[in-house]
C-alpha cells in the first residue's frame, strides 16, 4: 500500500483503508486521518479533519450497476460542501456523494449528483453528532433507477446514468479543496445494485437491530 502519513495499527493499515477483497486495490492515504478504536459501527473508524485528510482509492473502472454506502458521524453543519465518497474531477460518469448546504440545498441535505446525469436529494436535514447510514444505487437502465437511501430507507430517486459510473473515487474529499469533517466507517463500493431489503439489513445490523429476541415460548 502506498501511503502518505498513513495510520498504522499493529503494523497494518486500519480497516477502512484495507482492501478486504484480496484483489490488491491499494489506496493512498493523504495527511493523517485519526484512527478511533472506540468509535464506528464495526470496531473502530477514521476521523477526518476537514482540511486535507482523504483516502484516494485506485481507479476501479466504470460499472453500469453500482452501490456506494457508508456510515458517517458529522461534526459541523456550516461547511457548504461535505464530501463522503466523491471524485477529484467533474466529468462524464462521475457521481459526487456528499452533504451540502448552499444556494441549491438546505444545510445537511444528502446529495448524489451525476455529471450530465441525474441528481437525487434527500428531504432529510441531517443532524450533527450522530451516526447515520447512507447509500446510493445506480443500475444504468434509465428513468427512476438512481436511488438514495438514509438509515435503510429510500428517500429519493431519479434518472440513472446509462453510460455507467466512473469509480475513480476518493473517501472524504472531492475536487482539490473540499474535505469531510467528522468520522467515516464501513465505506463499501460494490459493482452491483443492492436491493432495498439488503440495504435495510445493512442498516439494522449496524444498530444491532437485525435480530430480535422475544420471550421463551413453551412447546
Amino acid at each position: 500500500v502506498t501511503s502518505e502519513g498513513a495510520v498504522f495499527v499493529g503494523g497494518s493499515l486500519v480497516e477502512t483503508a484495507t482492501d478486504a477483497s484480496g484483489h490488491g486495490y491499494d489506496a493512498i492515504i493523504h495527511s493523517q486521518p485519526a484512527w478511533c478504536p472506540a468509535e464506528g459501527q464495526a470496531a473502530g473508524a477514521l476521523e477526518f479533519d476537514g482540511v486535507d485528510d482523504a483516502i484516494d482509492l485506485p481507479d476501479l473502472g466504470r460499472e453500469a450497476a453500482v452501490t456506494v454506502e457508508t456510515w458517517f458521524y458529522w461534526y459541523e453543519s456550516y461547511l457548504e460542501q461535505n464530501p463522503l465518497v466523491s471524485n477529484a474531477v467533474w466529468a462524464d460518469g462521475v457521481i459526487h456523494f456528499k452533504l451540502k448546504g448552499d444556494a441549491t440545498t438546505e444545510p445537511g441535505q444528502l446529495v448524489a449528483t451525476a455529471f450530465a446525469g441525474g441528481r437525487v436529494v434527500s428531504g432529510v436535514f441531517h443532524d450533527i453528532d450522530r451516526w447515520t447510514y447512507v447509500a446510493y444505487t445506480v443500475d444504468g437502465t434509465g428513468p427512476d433507477t438512481f436511488k438514495l437511501y438514509v438509515d435503510g430507507a429510500e428517500v429519493a430517486s431519479g434518472d440513472s446514468l446509462t453510460e455507467g459510473v466512473d469509480l475513480d473515487l476518493i473517501i472524504g474529499a472531492e475536487m482539490t479543496d473540499r474535505f469531510w469533517l467528522g468520522i467515516l466507517d464501513e465505506v463499501r463500493i460494490s459493482g452491483t445494485v443492492r436491493r432495498p431489503a439488503w440495504i435495510r439489513a445493512a442498516y439494522e445490523s449496524g444498530i444491532d437491530d437485525l435480530v430480535a429476541f422475544g420471550p421463551e415460548e413453551a412447546p
